[in-house]
């Protein structure tokens, strides 16, 4: 067969196009980026850049649930919060962002939260779960009761229901019924760790301490990241004097969430009562760091300051609890007191009369009324 021979191309020639080609591509460039200038400046500003994608309200909500099985309850609270911002009409954002309120110490605020969910959707029952749960946990066991009850009835298979209704049942002293409800939620959702630490506060409230801290253990078997739960195992230490054990659970609950001030503020009023000054004020300040409004370790920390004669200190700190919402009696009369020590006895009668008018027995607060009132009489 005949093939006919191919010429042989000139490597200096290949080169010549080579670089001809560059110079069109590169003049081709610049025309092209001379034409987008002369649009920009025609439209008058430079086209945006593009932007992210807002999530949905349900992809908030799926990783609020995420965050919230692993513990990470800041992570949580943010998710649910977003959700309800999107979708203010989604029951269950408001109900989730109730139950995280719950966990971190804050059932007054979980309240309000819940409510609205229930205002959304009267119907809903998981709304009425975190209404009744929030109630129960404010100490309105009558008030959780009822809402309990309808949760569970709009769903009768809804174990978190059944557990609401143990806890409520618990603390109004029918702990019979309270075990029935607390097994139903437990049959209806053995692997649930919520479920378990309310069939646990069942066994607690009957006075069967030990037995109540090996079930709180089984709940953290089923979620070991849930650390409102070893507060609870710590609770029942504290109870039984068993400060050491009570430490090891408060410990264990600042490594399952750093970012919960409940554990720190619980392990520095703990190392106060122990003689522990330090590692209180260390613990104590962590808290107010973690979550500078939330009043308790401001107070705990106010009655440390007081109990070292730092009076000015102390007062700034049991103010500020005051302004955050926490009215209990043993704190209004150390801010007194304090006032008093720091010979301000103008300034710390309003604080023994507001003590006063939660307990009006109070015969401390009475006799620094009483030495108060003198003490001004004498410079008039």
């Amino acid at each position: 067969m005949y093939l006919e021979s191919k010429p042989i191309r000139s490597r200096r020639r290949g080169v010549w196009q080579w670089f001809l080609s560059a110079i069109i591509a590169i003049t081709v460039g610049y025309m092209l980026w001379k034409n987008q200038q002369g649009i920009i400046t025609w439209v008058g500003f430079e086209l945006p850049t593009p932007t992210a994608t807002e999530l949905p309200a349900s992809s908030y909500l799926t990783l609020g649930d995420e965050a919230m099985a692993a513990g990470r309850n800041s992570e949580a609270l943010a998710a649910y919060q977003r959700a309800a911002e999107l979708d203010p009409a989604n029951p269950q954002a408001y109900a989730r962002w109730a139950r995280i309120l719950i966990m971190r110490g804050k059932p007054l605020e979980a309240v309000a939260v819940a409510r609205r969910g229930v205002e959304i959707d009267s119907q809903s029952a998981e709304a009425q779960t975190a209404l009744g749960l929030a109630q129960d946990w404010s100490a309105k066991p009558l008030d959780a009761l009822d809402s309990c009850r309808k949760a569970a009835d709009l769903d009768p298979l809804y174990a978190l229901a059944q557990a609401c209704l143990a806890e409520a049942y618990a603390d109004t002293g029918r702990l019979a019924d309270a075990d029935v409800a607390a097994r139903k939620a437990i049959e209806l959702a053995p692997r649930d760790a919520f479920v378990q630490r309310s069939y646990a506060y069942v066994v607690e409230t009957s006075g069967k301490y030990d037995e109540a801290v090996i079930e709180y253990e089984k709940a953290v078997a089923l979620n070991p990241k849930l650390a409102f739960i070893y507060l609870d195992i710590a609770r029942i230490y504290r109870i039984t004097v068993d400060n050491e054990n009570a430490i090891i659970q408060l410990e264990r609950a600042t490594k399952a969430d750093p970012n919960d001030p409940q554990a720190f503020d619980q392990l520095g009023w703990l190392y106060y009562t122990t003689g522990a000054y330090d590692e209180a004020v260390t613990q104590l300040k962590r808290a107010i760091e973690l979550d500078p409004d939330y009043a308790l370790p401001r107070a705990h920390y106010g009655v440390v300051l007081y109990s070292h004669r730092y009076y000015e200190e102390a007062v700034a700190q049991l103010e500020k609890a005051y302004e955050l919402g926490l009215r209990k009696e043993e704190y209004l009369l150390v801010l007194a007191m304090s006032y008093e020590y720091n010979e301000q006895c103008e300034q710390a009668i309003p604080w023994f009369e507001k003590t006063l008018e939660i307990n009006p027995n109070s015969k401390v607060a009475q006799t620094g009324l009483e030495f108060c009132q003198n003490e001004l009489s004498k410079g008039e």
